[in-house]
């Protein structure tokens, strides 16, 4: 049930595609779009940060 639950994360899948955009991204020799990996590494940790803060919130009592 666990490996069900991570298919259906937020988080999962917004990691997923920050690992395949970067290994898209990045040819040899180029530093433009190095600096295009790194943002989209740091934007998606401050999305999947944010998803984890907001469901920790949502578990907690009212």
């Amino acid at each position: 049930m666990k490996f069900l639950y991570v298919l259906t994360s937020r988080k999962f899948w917004a990691a997923i595609l920050a690992v395949v955009a970067v290994f898209g991204i990045i040819p040899e020799g180029e530093e433009a779009p190095l600096v295009e990996a790194i943002l989209t590494v740091v934007t998606a940790a401050s999305y999947i940060i944010g998803t984890a803060i907001e469901d920790s919130r949502a578990s907690l009592p009212r």
